[in-house]
């Protein structure tokens, strides 16, 4: 596939529906790679040469180390779904872990709360840029089909490496970290490849 995001080779962004880029286009522009790729950065330098606010979905689950917007728009969010302030204290985990219960209803909140974003874009005229790997790993792929996006295409290896030295370990523990993120990025590059390919199927604009 020509727009592949690769395990060892970097490739620039990728700019998927790109005619809505243009803020007098779109409310809302989506950001999203692999963990560790970059994506909050390029939102931190997109915000501040535009001049407009992100919003990470990360704040979703971490809200307690989030920034000050995200966690506004989170609490925004649940003035609507009260029930999920639970959930958020405990990052989701239901029953002392991240189980099968606590992913259901976190993939079903992470779409609701995108849907949030955009419709709380649409209602007070507010240009927002989104980030995060939420976008192709919870989401349904037909709900982002007709929105602009920009998917950053750092290699896996890449993303390991500066998710490793941002993070901070036991060194003891390094080289463990090193293999289950290694496996944890080959499972997000393939759901990420198979996004690309079905907006691609869906015939939107590339660059």
């Amino acid at each position: 596939m020509l727009y592949k995001v690769h395990l060892l080779k970097n490739k620039s962004e990728l700019y998927i529906n790109q005619e809505l880029l243009k803020l007098d286009s779109s409310s809302v522009i989506f950001i999203t790679g692999l963990s560790g790729s970059g994506k909050t950065t390029l939102a931190k330098q997109l915000s501040c040469a535009i001049g407009i606010k992100y919003v990470s979905l990360d704040a979703l689950r971490f809200y307690n180390i989030s920034d000050d917007y995200s966690k506004f728009m989170v609490m925004e969010f649940a003035r609507m779904h009260p029930n999920i302030l639970g959930y958020i204290n405990s990052q989701w985990n239901t029953g002392g872990y991240f189980n099968q219960r606590g992913e259901i209803l976190y993939k079903k909140y992470c779409e609701l709360f995108v849907n949030f974003i955009v419709d709380f874009s649409n209602k007070n005229k507010t240009k927002l840029l989104v980030e995060g790997i939420q976008l192709f790993v919870r989401l349904p792929y037909n709900c982002l089909s007709n929105k602009p996006i920009i998917v950053l295409r750092t290699s896996s290896f890449q993303c390991i490496i500066f998710k490793t030295k941002r993070d901070t370990y036991d060194e003891i523990n390094i080289p463990k970290i090193i293999i289950e993120w290694f496996r944890y990025h080959v499972i997000q590059r393939y759901k990420l490849n198979k996004f690309i390919k079905h907006l691609n199927d869906k015939k939107g604009n590339y660059k």
